[in-house]
C-alpha cells in the first residue's frame, strides 16, 4: 500500500510541475495549489487502484476524473439533502426512498443523472470484470 501511495503522489507533484512549466512558470513565482484537492485526488486513486486494479487510472465520469467526480457527487448529495428545505419537506412527505424521484426540480434531475452516469460506468466495469474471471 505505501509504495502505491509514494507513487501516486510523486505522479501528482510531476503533474504539478509540468503543468508550471507548461504555463510559463518557475518555481519561484507564487503559485496557488488546493491541496484539498490533489489529497483527495491521491485518496481516490489509492482506493480505486487498491480494489479496481489500474483500469480506471485515467478514465472520466461526467468530465471529471472518477476520484474527483465520485467526492463532489457524495458532498454535493448530501448537502442537497440535508440543507435544502424542499428537499427536506420531500423527505417528510414521501419518504427517503421516493423523495429522490418524486417532483424533481432541475438540480434533482441533474444529481440523478450524475448518480445514473456512475452507476452505469460502475456496473459496465463489474460485468467486463466478471467476464475477465469467466
Amino acid at each position: 500500500m505505501i509504495p502505491l501511495i509514494l507513487k501516486l503522489t510523486k505522479n501528482v507533484i510531476d503533474k504539478l510541475q509540468n503543468d508550471l512549466v507548461s504555463e510559463g512558470k518557475n518555481s519561484t513565482n507564487e503559485i496557488s495549489i488546493n491541496c484539498l484537492k490533489e489529497c483527495e485526488r491521491i485518496t481516490g486513486e489509492v482506493v480505486l487502484q487498491s480494489f479496481f486494479g489500474k483500469d480506471f487510472t485515467g478514465k472520466e465520469i461526467n468530465g471529471k476524473p472518477i476520484t474527483v467526480e465520485l467526492a463532489t457527487l457524495i458532498g454535493d448529495l448530501c448537502f442537497y439533502t440535508v440543507k435544502t428545505p424542499r428537499y427536506v419537506l420531500k423527505r417528510i412527505l414521501f419518504g427517503a426512498t421516493q423523495a429522490p424521484y418524486i417532483f424533481q426540480n432541475q438540480t434533482e434531475k441533474a444529481l440523478t443523472k450524475r448518480v445514473q452516469n456512475f452507476l452505469s460506468f460502475s456496473l459496465e466495469f463489474i460485468e467486463k470484470r466478471m467476464e475477465e474471471y469467466k
